[in-house]
């Protein structure tokens, strides 16, 4: 049975959950992205608040998931329900930061948003809408062009954190973590189990964590444009509701069993998600599909250390641009362009996204 708690009943729980007062306690009900960040920043906000250690308190969708750093006393996992629950809590008070705990998210966005607009927010934009991105935001071009309602985020991701969420100067610094290491057993097991090739394993990712997927056919075709040329295809799946690509065989592992994988196999192939997050850490090969313009999230430059390249989705942002200027019945040309990404790496068609990711996955 689903809970339904007052917000203070759930006031009540943070407390108790929080009752350390010497620890600082980070709030984190999102998932893998926000809880690497949250812990990567953990420190600054630790020192802020004048704490001995911090805990991370996360959903237990994302349990066990084998990263360390040496200034988090310890790791608090909740059901998925009890954290929509605080979620919901927060967002409602607006009570974003305690003596001794904070949540972990973008509550400026949410303050400002709800300050300066009356529409509801419930509601996703409509296709007609010009194509935006959320917070601090930058124009594309002059006040008098028919494109000043589309946007771009100054920050990157990390930054974002930075500076809306947690409070901290843009040049705090970012930690990463330490990895669980498998045992030998568990190790030999993973290579009986499944074929680790470095010049032939290929894992697909198509899924945005632990929701459904969202274009099965294009990633489908993707397997098929690959197909005959001597790879293994395997697609990571975390729960029930994910399934296999054609053609591919389930790839069901923990974290650190994940991490074991990272750098055994040619290449990670799938949509921008958060376990792209915890394998830019690692020594693994990416390849992934992103909306533009959405580079305050690409992976080499939120991580640069990472091996990644990211194919942009121009669909979402084109469509919007094409409502807009038949209304307006004018014409235009649109060129997309941001100086942080490549322009050989934007594309406007499925088609041409499929092309160049098959074929980069082949000359890699």
């Amino acid at each position: 049975m689903a809970l339904n708690l007052t917000n203070e009943e759930i006031k009540l729980f943070i407390e108790r959950i929080t009752g350390n007062k010497d620890f600082l306690y980070i709030i984190q009900p999102y998932s893998i992205a926000s809880v690497i960040i949250s812990g990567g920043l953990s420190h600054a906000v630790q020192a802020r608040k004048n704490k001995i250690a911090a805990v991370l308190i996360v959903g237990d969708v994302i349990k066990n998931l084998g990263l360390t750093w040496k200034n988090i006393a310890d790791i608090k996992y909740f059901p998925s329900d009890m954290m929509s629950m605080i979620d919901k809590y927060f967002i409602e008070t607006q009570e974003w930061e305690g003596e001794n705990y904070i949540y972990g998210n973008f509550h400026q966005e949410i303050k400002k948003t709800d300050e300066n607009s009356d529409s509801d927010k419930s509601e996703p934009p409509s296709d007609d809408d010009t194509a935006k991105v959320k917070n601090d935001v930058e124009k594309v071009d002059d006040k008098d062009s028919d494109a000043n309602n589309m946007f771009l985020e100054k920050l990157t991701l990390i930054d974002q954190f930075k500076q809306k969420v947690f409070d901290l100067p843009l040049d705090t610094e970012f930690v990463y973590p330490s990895f669980e290491k498998i045992s030998d057993d568990n190790a030999a097991a993973l290579n009986e189990k499944y074929i680790l090739d470095k010049d032939r394993t290929i894992i697909f990712c198509p899924y945005f964590d632990f929701m459904p997927i969202t274009n099965i056919i294009f990633w489908n075709d993707v397997v098929k444009s690959l197909k005959g040329k001597g790879y293994r295809f395997y697609t990571y799946v975390q729960s029930r509701r994910q399934i296999t690509l054609e053609g591919t065989l389930p790839l069901k592992v923990d974290f650190a069993e994940l991490k074991y994988i990272s750098d055994k196999i040619k290449c990670f192939v799938g949509i921008r998600n958060g376990t792209f997050d915890f394998l830019a850490m690692t020594d693994a090969k990416i390849f992934c599909v992103d909306a533009f313009p959405s580079w305050n999230q690409d992976l080499n430059i939120v991580y640069p250390n990472c091996h990644a390249r990211t194919f942009y989705d121009t669909t979402g942002i084109i469509r919007a641009i094409r409502n807009f200027l038949a209304d307006s019945n004018t014409g235009a040309k649109f060129t997309l362009h941001h100086e942080k990404i490549n322009d050989a790496d934007i594309f406007y068609t499925q088609k041409s996204i499929l092309n160049a990711l098959t074929d980069a996955v082949q000359k890699d």
